[in-house]
């Protein structure tokens, strides 16, 4: 691997569908913005990191956002009626 590769994976951003579809990969190193998808120049790279990237989401536990907000969602309190 040479040094461009080396340097690419360690500043780079990908982000891409649960599937692993539709990969936008930016090097953030020289584009800090996240501007220009470097996916299509280099689809190697892109391709091993989205495995690495799935391969993560796949090892964490289920999210419950969702059931979350649902189980925590409160009446709404009424606001302090006027003292006379």
């Amino acid at each position: 691997m040479d040094g461009f590769n080396r340097r690419y994976t360690r500043t780079a951003k990908l982000m891409c569908e649960y599937d692993g579809t539709d990969r936008l990969l930016f090097d953030l190193h020289d584009d800090p913005g996240g501007t220009v998808n470097r996916a299509t120049p280099h689809p190697k790279i892109a391709e091993r990191l989205s495995k690495l990237l799935l391969a993560c989401h796949a090892s964490m536990p289920l999210d419950n956002g969702p059931r979350f907000r649902r189980l925590g969602r409160r009446k709404k309190r009424k606001p302090p009626g006027k003292v006379k």
